[in-house]
């Protein structure tokens, strides 16, 4: 039967689990997320409805209204919209990762607890061990202290 990890072994486990998930955004990474932070903001909206607003004020035939609704309202206004959309997602995505990473620390705290105690309980296994072995090897090497019991002749009963 294998052996179960040591507590050693679980930190050095998570050691290289975290260096693997720390990575650095890149500038064009940064510059993106901010571009899409300023783009999904409210304020965002109204100015892009109020451009698009604006426009419709020079819309004089069917066609130019069309092509308002087509260019001007559906790509400005629409893009805010779903671009907020998709940012008040990823903070609710980001809000439920802190509270898994949370319950995954207490887990840890767990783990690292019942390690150290799995630990203490095979360390002294196997000292018992230790000490039934010697036993053995001591009682193998005594002569045996068993009393023979000699039968002694049986006396006739004369009367």
């Amino acid at each position: 039967m294998k052996r179960p990890i040591t507590l050693e072994q679980h930190k050095k486990t998570k050691k290289e689990i975290e260096n693997m998930s720390v990575r650095v955004l890149s500038v064009n990474e940064r510059a993106l997320n901010r571009l899409s932070d300023i783009l999904g903001s409210s304020w965002t909206v109204y100015l892009f409805t109020l451009i698009a607003i604006v426009a419709l004020t020079q819309v004089r035939t069917l066609m130019e209204l069309i092509q308002w609704f087509s260019q001007t309202l559906v790509q400005f206004v629409a893009l805010a919209i779903i671009q907020g959309h998709s940012n008040l997602q990823s903070k609710k995505d980001e809000r439920r990762t802190k509270m898994m990473v949370k319950i995954f620390a207490e887990n840890e705290r767990d783990i690292h607890h019942l390690l150290r105690h799995q630990d203490y309980q095979n360390q002294q296994i196997d000292r018992l061990l230790k000490e039934i072995k010697s036993i053995k090897v001591v009682a193998k090497s005594k002569p045996s202290d068993k009393i023979e019991s000699k039968e002694e002749p049986k006396e006739s009963s004369e009367n």
